[in-house]
């Protein structure tokens, strides 16, 4: 309203300093006393800040032109700087990762660094960005990104227990306007431990009135205290008893092992006897954990008449002699009735040409007299030499535990000396080239295995601006097959042309007398001023991830120095490097008029790759500078792959001859390293008399093998059996391995 009474009409106008929007009031004479009203208006927006504005009012006219006034607006916001966290926990395994996102929920007014606190489950982590070493624990947002989500990565660490754990992350905010914005996100952790204990062995042999240990530990940390109780199953033998009866596991302890003492007392009889001893858990966790198993078997020390043989095994012949080619047998019985069943088992021998049918033989108290005969195969072979092996015989079971026995094996061979056709040498390059003034080298390796020692000479050149050393090569029947080098140096002569020689290779022994070989010799003379690049060899062929080396040098001498640039294929396995002294791979050799006939050495390597083939490349060599302009030369390098490919290795590998009421065993292990754990499936025969069992110290028939990363190249035994039937009829099934 107007202060007083105008003398005319008088106008108030309003002006908004920010937006510039300008409202017009007229007042009267009369009405000059009468309020009006001025509305104001505050827009949304995206922001979270407080704003504020001027309004300047200026009147006109009726006496008051110079009347003015300034009236201030404060604008409450009302978007509210909170932060968007999950809504529920997250989910994270053991030993494993999870990810959730941050993100503002309305634009601040300057950067926002949100800060998450690391749990106080010290297994749990934070990290804000897993490219920056170390746990980051801070985001930044800003008034362009802030509707961006930005990822958190969790882990969970590897603990000792089987709980399921939480924890807690707080999460809070600062600057463009989030001071007071706060969360929390919830972590739950699932536990990928199993529950079980380990016995340190199955099978524990005591004396009559003596005693003997095992140990037991659980394999993980309890929740709570672990009581695991001792006890005979079945039929108790009073002469058995155990000391403790009942092991505490603690929260601490549960990982050092508990003794527990086996006892056997004195009686009157002359007979061996057992007894099964049960390991059973509760508390802690552990109330669902299988049981686990002891046999003991007690060895008698009584022999009333006096006469008893020792434990011992009969073996029919200590030695058996068979011809290449064919097979030969012995029998192996018990020298005493055993209280139960008996194992012998028989190792394959390390002479891979030799083999047995069997690998196990089981006695019981009623057929341990009666032989069980072994049969002994020795594969054709392409040498002349006889060969031998031996053959350990473990039994164990009742009182015959670690009673062994041998078997030697003598294999003549029926090849005999090798052929004269076959009886000569392998060589590397035939011709050999050599520059002169310069030096190279070719190899030799015999063709067939020798019968013995041969020694090969090497004989002088026939120009003698050639010499060769060394002067002899000994091949054996162990490294016939491997190559020996033989160095060649070419003299420097006056001449321009280029020269030949001839090296004859003569060999004794071994059944290699009169073996010859003539290699031929090419010398290329230097002095013909002719440009090129001289090369030690042209194909190169190495492992892979291993190298091998050739020498470059140029065929005359520059005008000025020369560099000689290595250009290497697409074949990024291959890399080449010419000077090893030298911080990473150089590509570049530098020829001057000095040293242009001084052979320089590059070394060609060849990585390891994921795959199992032979890959292939070729290194150009270019050279500049000094007149050689435009010279290319090439190098063909050949790899030879050393992965296998993933499988699995059977022993025996076709099949296996079981005698019915008995059993027979083969292993199974993998070709190379997996990358996670491999379960083998064993699927049963159709045939219901053949039973398939992977680990006979559990009931029932097991048919799973796993094959961890660590334990990948260890065999491990499948026991085939074979139930007796009431016809006499061999029978021939098979076991699907998967």
């Amino acid at each position: 309203t107007l202060a007083q009474p105008s003398n005319a009409d008088v106008k108030v106008d309003t002006d908004t300093t920010t937006t510039g929007e300008q409202t017009t009031l007229t007042f009267t004479t009369s009405d000059w006393n009468t309020a009006q009203a001025v509305t104001i208006s505050a827009a949304e927006d995206g922001d979270t800040d407080n704003d504020s504005a001027s309004i300047s009012v200026t009147a006109s006219g009726g006496g008051y032109d110079e009347a003015t006034g300034m009236v201030s607006v404060d604008v409450t916001d009302n978007d509210a700087g909170n932060l968007t966290l999950p809504s529920n926990s997250v989910a994270v395994t053991e030993g494993g990762t999870a990810t959730f996102a941050v993100q503002l929920s309305a634009q601040p007014t300057g950067n926002v660094t949100v800060t998450l606190t690391q749990p106080s489950n010290a297994d749990v982590k934070v990290d804000t960005d897993s490219t920056t070493a170390g746990n980051q624990n801070t985001l930044t947002f800003t008034a362009s990104n802030w509707n961006t989500a930005q990822t958190v990565t969790i882990s969970a660490e590897e603990d000792g227990d089987t709980t399921d754990e939480t924890a807690s992350i707080s999460v809070s905010a600062t600057g463009g306007g989030y001071q007071d914005a706060t969360g929390t996100v919830s972590v739950d952790v699932t536990d990928n431990d199993t529950a079980g204990m380990t016995v340190s062995t199955n099978t524990l042999g005591v004396d009559e009135n003596a005693s003997a240990t095992f140990t037991v530990q659980l394999n993980t940390q309890p929740s709570g205290n672990v009581s695991v109780t001792v006890a005979q199953t079945g039929t108790a033998n009073p002469d058995v008893t155990v000391n403790p009866t009942a092991l505490t596991f603690t929260t601490s302890n549960w990982g050092t092992p508990q003794t527990v003492t086996v006892s056997a007392a004195e009686d009157d009889d002359a007979l061996d006897e057992s007894a099964n001893l049960s390991l059973s858990a509760s508390g802690g966790g552990y109330d669902d954990v299988d049981d686990r198993s002891v046999r003991v078997d007690v060895t008698d020390d009584d022999d009333p008449t006096g006469e008893l043989p020792p434990p011992a095994l009969d073996i029919s012949r200590a030695t058996v002699a068979i011809d290449e080619g064919s097979s030969g047998t012995f029998t192996v019985r018990l020298t005493r009735q055993p209280s139960g069943s008996v194992t012998v088992s028989m190792a394959q021998p390390a002479n891979a040409d030799i083999t047995l049918d069997r690998t196990a033989l089981t006695f019981t108290a009623s057929n341990w007299n009666t032989a069980q005969e072994v049969r002994v195969s020795a594969a054709d072979d392409d040498d002349a030499a006889d060969e031998s092996a031996s053959i350990t015989l473990t039994a164990s079971g009742a009182e015959y535990r670690d009673v062994t026995a041998t078997v030697s094996i003598t294999v003549n061979d029926d090849d005999g000396a090798p052929p004269s056709t076959a009886r000569s040498f392998a060589v590397s390059n035939d011709p050999v080239l050599v520059d002169e003034g310069s030096s190279t080298v070719f190899s030799v390796k015999l063709t067939v295995i020798p019968l013995s020692d041969v020694t090969v000479v090497v004989g002088r050149p026939s120009n003698s601006d050639v010499t060769t050393t060394p002067e002899r090569l000994v091949f054996t029947p162990s490294n016939w097959s491997a190559t020996q080098a033989v160095t060649v140096f070419a003299a420097q002569d006056d001449d321009a042309e280029d020269d030949k020689a001839n090296i004859l290779l003569r060999a004794s022994g071994g059944g290699y007398d009169g073996a010859t070989r003539n290699v031929a010799i090419s010398v290329n003379d230097d002095d013909l001023y002719l440009l090129g690049l001289v090369l030690s060899a042209r194909n190169l062929t190495l492992d892979e991830g291993s190298d091998q080396t050739f020498t470059v040098r140029l065929k005359s001498r520059p005008s000025a120095d020369v560099k000689v640039n290595f250009q290497q294929s697409s074949n990024g396995d291959v890399t080449v490097d010419t000077e090893r002294t030298v911080f990473g791979k150089q590509s570049t050799l530098t020829f001057t008029p000095s040293n242009w006939k001084s052979p320089r050495t590059v070394v060609v390597s060849a990585i390891r790759d994921g795959d199992a083939i032979d890959d292939h490349a070729d290194i150009s060599l270019h050279a500049s500078g000094g007149g050689y302009n435009g010279i290319i030369d090439s190098i063909s390098v050949a790899v030879i792959d050393n992965d296998a490919s993933p499988g699995l290795v059977l022993s025996p590998s076709k099949s296996l001859t079981v005698t019915e009421g008995g059993s027979g065993t083969f292993t199974v292990r993998l070709t190379q390293m997996p990358s996670a754990d491999v379960i083998v499936t064993l699927t049963p025969p159709a045939s219901t008399d053949v039973n398939v069992d992977t680990d006979p110290g559990r009931d029932g028939n097991q048919n799973r093998l796993v094959f961890t990363p660590s334990n990948w190249y260890q065999v491990q035994a499948v026991i085939v059996s074979a139930d007796r039937d009431r016809d006499n009829i061999d029978e021939r099934t098979s076991v699907s391995i998967a």
